[in-house]
């Protein structure tokens, strides 16, 4: 109600009775109010019309303001704004449109204020109603729209005179409405209004009336979920009824009688949903009624609002609804009694969740759900189940969009309460912008309109006034496709055709979904956008289908759908007599068939192969049981005539492969690499294929079966794709196994290929982040002047396509990007053209198993090979034939079938590796000839052959067999016609032969050709070297004979098996296999037999072992893949079960097996099985790496050649092991190991003219633990050597042979060799003569000496020389002189000439080597082995070496075999400081058992007493840590003499790292300072850093293992590392082979930038570094090194040159100073590092004096170039720190005091060089481990008492030392304020003192200390102290 502000207003109230004119009213009640006064500023609706809004305000009483500004938004019916004087507070607004919102403002003017309101006018009410139909319970009606802007129109009703009740409401659109469930032959009011917002129109009305019931026809008037009321038309008996009779079906009882007089009834107890048919007969008369009438369905019993946003409401229904329904149907409003239909569930779904969404933020929302049963006619709802939601407001200015049209985007936002008001825009880049300003407090909403279909729109709101905005991206709707028409020439009984006409505009492709019109399922398939044509398969026969076709643009959240444009059709009925296949699955098939016209019993139903014929009486049937994958011929024969038996032919669907793995590290932008595990059964390869996030499914291959990796690519950047990989075979597919994988999203400016064809590449780039960027340039170049440039805006697209371009051509693609101060950032790829396919393919000829073709090259374009694919014609997958380069255009494919026809495809290729691009294939199909020449058996030299005689007329037969590597062979010639068989004999085994059969006549015809090989001769003796439970080691002999070979084939076969597992090995030295995965205490028989080709020898060697036992719970591999390992284990006598532990699984097995699934590729797991009884035993197996691929050889000299390949990307891996051998088998040739980073290697060393096999494969793990990945095999061939170009063939200790290449020259006369010595003096000197052998052996020299070796070419200018060294001489016989169980001690004859060191090494059989130690010549030859284990076989070897690095050289080794003692002393570890010994008791009268421990310094403790038991032994206390103990045990005689039970030696695990900080961190090293001393003893640190993610992929990839002797405050140097990667450090302390508990610490390097030096290694003499690339153009680094010691270098390198470099023969403890510079860029590049060299060590340390808290020590000077020494020692005092102690290099020795009395020290001295913390570096430490003297103090008194105390005295006592090692004590007590008193000394015996006249209330410092000895060598205990209080006096 609209008053006026501030008047008074008399209020009536009134009661009446009646209505209309016969209403009375009584007397009236009065009561006077007034309204309030409109506050200043604020705003109230006075009235609103349809056509105007009158608004009051309050006036202000500011004496500034001046009138009044009234604006309007948007500014209809005038203009605005209007400028009011003071003392108007009113205004109208006329002339505006009904239904409309406005934003309405009053200003207050000069003041800068005012407020802003929204109101809607009242809508136009519709036009006139007009009843449309009427029955006796339902009206409807319907009106002339109204005018103007509304959103619904609301429909009420009421029974004439009475009150109209709201009914519900119609769309804006819709203007007819019916109501129901109303009194027959009754008025009504019919009224409608339109509303608009919050506002009702007026409302329209007319008067309808109900129609009368006819006799008997039924009308419902009311319905509940269990029960139906219905009237019907009566009649009086007068029509000679008698009564009704009421029935309803289904129903729990029959009809029911109703009497004449009444004509309604109501149903109870009725099933809700259900429908029912209802009667009603007139008993009497034949006249009846029925009425169908469906119950309402219960409701939902709860239904539970979920998350809420802005625009959206999510919903679960968590108690579902009781009885029938079909659905629950979901509805909203923002009034309560009115809803908008938002979707439906179905009953069945299996998830009850549903969110409504294009709310608006901030309101209200009634939400109701019921649910539904049935459609149409009898279509019921529930009651709805109701709650009220209310949405999140709005951030201020965050917009949200409410609807998309093809042509519109309505929006909303937050309003704000600050700023002036909004500014709205959208803009794209190919149209002018739209946008629009709004007034705050006006509404937050706007809709744009005449927008572009299916264009993407950046949509802004901005407050203006402040910097509040928010910017989204929107599509419009693309057009929706044009009409679909169904080609019904097409469709079938399982499938429809449809062809629809394509949208205009932009789109990106089209979703398809057909609707069964039985079930109302809807399926959906995406479509590409330039197919506008589909047949959908699959369907139900004599079905009808809705098919609708959108067209879509966007992905995931950003996609929208066009309105759908929709078709009816119908599948085809089966027809008599045809079969359709309705299902098919893995091991069934599922058949439907049409009945014959002429009856028949049944049918007859099989399948071949192998099926027995079933017979049923229905048109349809399953075959159950078929195997996956295989073709069956499907029968149905009608049993009343077999001649209308039909078959169909259908395959099973193969079986689908396993889990698909997404190898993560190796995603690119364009690329995802997968595997995937095998699938089983019958099939030919795989499909794989990739679905894009809009829905577009793109097969990318078809790969052969053995395959199971693939790398898709193509991608687009930073895109979610769906992978799915089925098996396939002729044409049938598996179900999908699927997986997710994102690519990875595009750094700025870089360059990714989308697509490319012959004449165009199209490309995208990562947007520039540079905030000055203004533009792209994109160019293309390749040779020559085919160059293409296009500038674009930096806010353009990032994409372009390269248009007229060469094919096969290699083009460079750069994307610069440029402002106004010039190019800001470069990038540059590489990518090719498709070349053009071969001209044509021409037949050439072919035999029974070869075809020859030709083909003419491409007409323009590059390329550089032919490659040439070939199959069988039914077969889907080509495979790889051959490869020839650009210059061969012909080729022949051999080993092939007889008889058959091959599809061949030749392509022209560019580029090689990932680089390659084909062509377009160019095909053919051509047919082998029938065999006609056939091999019936061979032997090693001995081929029989027989042939089929030709149809025509010749004289003869001639043979031909000419061997594959040598000069042909005579033919057999003169073979009559008649004869069809012959031999050849005397052949060389293993060798190929190719056999032509001709005809001979008149001319010579070749009938037919064929290559075979003879058998190989068999191998030599198979020897068993070693095995174990789960190994077997072999060796054999080659073949005895001449014999051609390629490998060896091993097979091992245990005795209760009958299969065999072939291991292939190539035919390398040594011939030896460590045969694993074998079952414990099982006989293997092995047998080695010999390949060479495809023949192998006639029979093998064989050897039978039996393994070893396997204890309990023991483990064994079984098979290892890429990502399987399969295990067994022996069985652990009483367990269950078995708990598999590896890389944080857990896993259960109740067997004794298990295969560990899922694994990285590469990666070491350790793996622990523990059984339900506690037995634990554990292994360490790595899976196969990844296989390096695109292995090539580059550079090949007489000696050498380069090996490379493309590095392994995927899974993990160690390092690329490389091995070859000359392919002659003769000689052995050492494997290399090559870090992973690398991607080639050099070989040298090789021998002249020789064909090298060369592996090179990834390598996992080391010695037993090492895995290897398959092998890539290459060959090489050395160039012959040059005129006089040395070899060195073979080094002895008194030898050296040579070779060398033989000279051409025509004035050669002879070769001079010369041997000299390293002073110049010619040793040996020899002439051969020219045409003589090119060797020669020079003898007699000396051992370990370095010889000059010349050859010249006397008469001519050709000569070479190099530098060989003898073999040091091998050392003397080896002499054992001590055996004990765990010990080995020998010596050994010293060997003679010129070496360095011995080298002592040992291993167990079997075994790694292990290096013990080394000694100089001048030491005493003798050693000792510690730690060995029991009754085990040790070799010793000992060899001599001279040299280091390259030039080091070993003698021949000395070894000897020996074998420890028996176990008789066992040792175990109690805790950190404790041992307990027992041994074997002993036989015998001896007294008792005498027991020795001696620490590693010799320190010899007292020995213990033990006496006689069955179980003897000592526990000893009290150990250091860290230290090595000999323990030896006798027995004590009678006499006292002694005998040895036995002696071993123990070590306790060292005390641990306790605290590390890592420092000094740069992008390639860090330090590793230890801030606490490490405490204890031991020999050395053991340091590993593990690289835990790759960063930039330079550096050191490896964990890095350093060494390092015991130090007293080391300092750890990490260089080499990758940058921007994190490392783990772990560090233990070691004595012997004892760890101590690991410790560990991460830190991450810095990151790098583009020119950065990388330091890798720094030695005294050395520096090595390496630099990060540079990307930007110029052509070559200049790298320069200067030294503070003049030294100075300066280097070039090309662009893509080696980025490493060493210096050495440099100085130690200089600093170097590198700089780095790029030439010949716009931009160069510079960066420096300083490097300083590691000062010499000082030279040996001695010990000059030792007490209980000094020590003196001195040391050899350090030489060179160093500043001072520094000394560091540990442990320090409790109150000191490590920092070391500096020593001037002139004094080297040091006095260290304060220490600790019988205290071990380590003490380090190192010289050092340069400044802390910026370029200072320390030499090698010599470190000493010295331990103090007993302490000479007296002993310490013990705690003091308090006996007695008053304010002037007090009374103390102590407790005496533990021993009387002293003469007095001295008392000393000293008050807080005043000086102390004078000591008081007292007797040994004292043990109480009192002190008098002291000072009350004071602090007294009591100190007690023993005194021993007098004069200058007194010396005092340390004090017991104790502070005492006398008491206060009392005033």
């Amino acid at each position: 109600m609209n008053l006026e502000p501030s008047t008074a207003y008399q209020i009536s109230v009134v009661t009446r009775l009646g209505t209309g004119d016969d209403a009375s009213r009584s007397v009236p009640s009065e009561i006077t109010g007034t309204t309030t006064t409109i506050p200043p500023g604020n705003i109230e609706v006075l009235n609103v019309e349809v056509d105007s809004i009158t608004i009051l305000w309050g006036e202000t009483d500011d004496n500034s303001a001046n009138g009044y500004i009234i604006l309007l938004t948007p500014p209809d019916g005038g203009s605005y704004p209007q400028y009011l004087t003071l003392g108007t507070s009113r205004f109208t607004f006329p002339s505006l449109t009904a239904g409309k919102e406005y934003s309405i403002t009053v200003q207050i003017a000069g003041l800068n204020e005012g407020r802003t309101i929204s109101e809607q006018t009242k809508p136009t009410p519709p036009g006139a109603i007009t009843v449309t139909a009427a029955t006796p319970t339902t009206i409807t009606f319907s009106w002339e729209a109204a005018t103007g802007e509304f959103d619904t129109y609301r429909i009420f009703y009421g029974v004439e005179g009475m009150q109209t009740e709201f009914d519900g409401f119609t769309e804006n659109d819709v203007t007819t409405y019916t109501l129901v469930n109303l009194i027959p032959n009754t008025f009504y009011n019919l009224e409608v209004a339109a509303k608009s917002g919050d506002q009702d129109s007026d409302r329209s009305s007319v008067l309808g009336q109900t129609a009368v019931i006819p006799l008997a026809e039924i009308a419902v008037t009311s319905v509940s979920t269990s029960s139906i009321s219905i009237m019907w038309g009566g009649t009086d008996s007068s029509s000679g009824a008698s009564g009704y009779l009421v029935s309803i079906t289904p129903s729990i009882y029959g009809p029911l009688f109703v009497a004449l007089d009444t004509i309604d009834y109501t149903f109870n107890n009725l099933d809700s949903g259900t429908l029912y048919d209802i009667m009603v007969n007139v008993l009497g008369t034949s006249t009846s009624g029925t009425y169908q009438q469906r119950t309402e369905p219960k409701p939902p019993l709860e239904v539970t609002a979920g998350d809420v946003t802005e625009t959206t409401v999510s919903m679960e229904v968590t108690m579902a609804a009781i009885g029938n329904f079909d659905r629950y149907e979901f509805f909203y409003g923002r009034d309560s009694d009115e809803s908008t239909y938002a979707g439906m569930i179905p009953s069945a779904s299996p998830s009850l969740e549903f969110s409504i969404d294009g709310l608006d933020p901030d309101y209200e929302y009634f939400i109701k759900v019921k649910t539904a049963a049935g459609s149409g006619d009898d279509l019921m709802y529930s009651v709805p189940f109701e709650l009220t939601v209310s949405t999140l407001p709005l951030d201020p200015a965050r917009i949200v969009v409410l609807a998309v049209t093809t042509t519109t985007i309505d929006i909303v936002w937050g309003p704000s309460s600050i700023g002036d008001g909004y500014f709205v825009i959208a803009a794209t880049a190919n149209e002018n912008p739209q946008y629009a300003t709004t007034l705050l407090g006006s509404s937050p909403k706007h809709k744009f309109i005449d927008l572009t279909p299916g264009t993407q729109y950046s949509v802004t709101v901005q407050v203006t006034g402040t910097d509040i905005s928010n910017l989204i991206t929107q599509t419009t709707r693309p057009e929706a496709p044009g009409t679909i028409a169904v080609q019904n020439d097409q469709t079938t009984t399982t499938s429809i055709s449809v062809v629809w006409s394509p949208p205009v505009g932009d789109f990106n492709n089209y979703e398809v979904s057909y609707t069964d019109a039985v079930s109302m399922e809807t399926v959906y398939q995406t479509v590409a956008k330039d197919i506008n044509t589909l047949i959908i398969d699959g369907l139900d026969h004599s079905t009808p289908y809705t098919i609708t076709v959108v067209s879509k643009i966007g992905s995931g959240d950003d996609e929208v759908k066009s309105e759908p444009t929709s078709v009816e059709a119908s599948t085809a009925a089966i027809q008599p007599g045809e079969i359709i296949i309705q299902d098919v699955t893995t091991t069934t098939i599922s058949v439907l068939w049409g009945a014959p016209a002429l009856p028949t019993v049944g049918y007859l139903v099989s399948h071949d192969p192998a099926d027995t014929p079933i017979f049923v009486t229905v048109t349809e049937y399953i075959f159950y049981d078929l195997v996956p994958g295989r073709e069956y011929t499907l029968t149905v024969v009608p049993t009343s005539d077999s001649a209308l038996a039909t078959q169909i032919v259908q395959r099973t669907k193969p079986i689908a492969p396993g889990d698909i793995q997404v190898d993560v590290d190796g995603i690119e932008p364009t690329k995802i690499p997968i595997s995937w595990e095998a699938a089983t059964g019958d099939f030919d390869g795989y499909e794989i294929s990739f679905i894009a996030p809009d829905g577009t499914e793109t097969v990318a291959d078809l790969v052969a079966a053995e395959q199971l990796d693939y790398t898709l690519v193509g991608l687009e950047p930073g895109i979610l794709y769906t992978i799915q990989v089925s098996t396939r075979v002729d044409g049938v597919t598996s179900e999908v196994s699927e997986t997710q994988a994102s690519t990875a999203p595009l750094e700025p400016i870089e360059i990714v290929v989308i697509s490319y064809n012959t004449t165009s590449i199209s490309i995208t780039w990562g947007s520039s982040v540079d905030p000055t960027a203004e533009n792209y340039i994109i160019i293309a170049t390749s040779t020559g002047t085919d160059t293409q440039v296009w500038t674009q805006s930096v806010d353009d697209p990032t994409l372009y396509t390269f248009q007229g371009l060469l094919p096969g051509r290699m083009y460079t693609i750069t994307i610069q990007v440029t402002a106004a101060s010039g190019n800001l950032q470069e990038n540059q790829i590489t990518q090719s053209t498709v070349p053009l396919p071969p001209a044509n393919i021409i037949f050439i000829s072919s035999t029974s198993t070869s075809i020859t073709i030709a083909w003419d090259p491409p007409s323009a374009g590059d390329y550089e090979k032919f490659q040439i694919y070939s199959a069988e014609t039914d077969e889907e997958m080509l495979t790889l034939a051959g490869t020839v380069d650009m210059g061969t255009a012909v080729f022949t494919l051999e080993r092939l079938m007889e008889a058959t026809m091959y599809q061949i495809q030749v392509f022209t290729v560019v580029g090689s590796g990932s680089d390659e691009v084909r062509s377009a294939a160019r095909s053919t199909q051509q047919q082998t000839k029938a065999t006609i020449l056939r091999v019936l058996t061979t032997t090693i030299n001995f081929i029989y052959v027989k042939w089929t005689a030709p149809s025509i007329s010749f004289d003869t037969y001639t043979l031909t067999y000419d061997p594959s590597d040598g000069l042909p062979a005579s033919p057999i010639q003169d073979i009559p016609p008649l004869q069809s068989t012959q031999s050849i004999s005397s052949l060389t085994p293993g060798q190929e032969y190719s056999l032509v059969l001709s005809v001979v006549g008149m001319t010579t015809s070749e009938l037919d050709s064929l290559k075979t090989r003879t058998n190989p001769l068999p191998p030599g003796a198979v020897t068993i070297d070693d095995f174990g439970a789960n190994f077997i080691e072999i060796s054999w002999a080659a073949p005895i004979g001449e014999s051609i070979y390629d490998h060896f084939e091993i097979t091992y076969v245990p005795d209760d098996r009958t299969d065999s597992q072939p291991v292939l090995l190539h035919a390398v030295l040594p011939r030896m296999l460590r045969i694993d995965g074998l079952n414990p205490s099982t006989q293997y028989t092995i047998t080695v037999v010999t390949v060479s080709g495809a023949a192998k020898s006639l029979s093998g060697k064989s050897v039978q072992q039996l393994t070893a036992p396997g204890t309990e719970g023991a483990i064994t591999v079984k098979e290892v893949t890429h990502d399987t390992i399969v295990l067994s284990w022996v069985r652990v006598t009483g367990a269950g079960s078995y708990t598999i532990a590896y890389a944080d699984e857990l896993h259960t097995s109740y067997i004794t097996g298990f295969e560990l699934e899922n694994l990285v590729p590469g990666r070491q797991y350790m793996i622990s099985i523990t059984s339900s009884t506690g037995t634990v035993t554990s292994i360490t197996q790595a899976t196969i790496p990844y296989t390096p691929v695109n292995v090539q050889v580059q550079l090949v000299t007489s000696r050498s050649t380069v090996v490379t390949w493309d590095k392994v990307t995927q899974g993990e891996f160690d390092s690329y092991e490389v091995t070859y051998y000359p392919t002659n088998g003769l000689t052995e040739s050492p494997s290399y190991i090559t870090p992973k980073d690398n991607s080639q290697i050099l070989l040298d060393g090789l021998l002249p003219e020789t064909e090298y096999t060369i592996f090179v494969s990834s390598v996992t793990g080391s010695g037993n633990y090492r895995v290897s990945s398959d092998k890539v095999m290459v060959i090489a061939t050395t160039e012959p050597p040059a005129a006089a170009e040395i070899n060195v063939d073979q080094v002895e200790d008194t030898s050296i042979d040579i070779s060398w290449g033989a000279s051409t020259d025509q004035l050669a006369v002879f070769y001079e060799v010369t041997a000299s010595s390293e002073l110049g003096q010619i040793i040996q000197q020899q002439n051969i003569n020219f045409g003589d052998p090119t060797e020669y052996q020079f003898t007699g020299l000396a051992p370990g000496e370095t010889y000059t070796i010349s050859v010249t070419v006397m008469g001519t200018d050709e000569s070479d020389t190099v530098i060989q060294r003898t073999r040091p001489s091998k050392p003397g016989a080896i002499i054992l002189n001590k055996v004990t169980q765990s010990i080995l001690s020998f010596y050994w004859v010293p060997a003679a000439g010129n070496f360095d060191f011995y080298e002592v090494r040992y291993n167990m059989a079997g075994g790694d080597i292990i290096v013990a130690g080394t000694q100089t010549p001048d030491e005493d030859t003798i050693f000792t082995l510690y730690e060995l284990f029991p009754v085990t076989d040790y070799t010793i070897t000992i060899v001599t070496v001279i040299g280091s690095g390259d030039d080091k050289m070993m003698s021949q080794p000395r070894s000897t075999t020996q074998r420890t003692a028996t176990q008789t002393i066992m040792v175990t570890e109690r805790g950190q400081s404790s041992l307990d010994v027992s041994w074997i008791p002993q036989g015998g009268s001896f007294v008792n058992y005498e027991f020795t421990y001696t620490p590693s310094d010799g320190n010899l403790q007292s020995p213990v007493t033990v006496a006689k038991s069955s179980d003897p032994g000592v526990t000893l206390d009290d150990l250091t840590p860290g230290t090595q103990y000999m323990l030896t045990v006798s027995t004590v005689e009678v006499d006292g003499s002694r005998d040895d039970v036995g002696q071993t030696t123990a070590v306790l695990a060292p005390f641990p790292v306790s605290n590390i900080e890592v420092t000094l961190i740069t992008s390639s090293g860090a330090t590793l300072t230890f801030t606490t001393p490490v405490v204890g003893t031991f020999d050395t640190f053991h340091i590993t850093i593990e690289l835990q993610a790759s960063g930039a992929g330079v550096g050191n990839t490896d964990d890095i293992i350093i060494v390092m002797p015991s130090d007293a405050c080391p300092v750890v140097q990490l260089m080499g590392l990758e940058p921007d990667t994190d490392y783990l450090v772990t560090i233990v302390t070691r004595t012997g082979t004892t760890d101590s508990v690991p410790g560990t610490y991460a830190f991450r390097t810095a990151p790098a930038d583009e020119g950065d030096i990388i330091v890798m290694e720094v030695t005294m003499t050395t520096i090595s570094i390496h630099w990060m690339e540079v990307t930007s153009d110029f052509n070559q680094y200049t790298i320069a090194m200067s030294g503070d010691d003049n030294k100075n270098m300066y280097d070039v390198v090309s662009r893509s040159g080696s980025r490493e470099k060493m210096y050495d023969s440099l100085t130690p403890g200089s600093l170097y100073t590198i700089v780095l510079t790029t030439i010949g860029g716009n931009d160069p590049v510079t960066s420096y590092e300083q490097i300083r060299t590691i000062p010499s060590p000082p030279g040996e340390v001695t010990v000059i004096s030792v007490t209980d808290v000094t020590v003196v020590l001195s040391w050899i000077s350090a030489s060179g170039n160093f500043d001072e020494y520094e000394v560091c020692y540990n442990p320090v005092p409790s109150d000191a720190t490590q920092s070391p102690i500096q020593v001037s290099k002139a004094t080297p020795t040091i006095m260290l005091d304060d220490l600790y009395p019988e205290t071990v020290y380590t003490v380090s001295i190192a010289a050092a060089k340069g400044v802390a913390n910026i370029n200072k570096q320390l030499s090698e430490k010599q470190t000493v481990v010295i331990t103090t003297g007993q302490s000479t103090k007296p002993p310490m008194p013990g705690d003091i008492t308090i006996d007695a105390r008053t304010a002037t005295m007090f009374t103390i006592s102590w407790i005496p030392p533990s021993s009387n090692n002293f003469l007095q004590y001295e008392v000393i007590y000293t008050p807080t304020i005043g000086f102390p008193e004078s000591p008081i000394i007292l007797a040994q015996s004292a043990t109480t003192l009192s002190l008098n006249y002291l000072i009350p209330g004071t602090d007294y410092d009591v100190s007690i200390v023993t005194i021993a000895g007098t004069g200058e060598n007194v010396r005092r205990s340390d004090p017991s102290e104790k502070t005492i209080s006398t008491r206060q006096t009392l005033k």
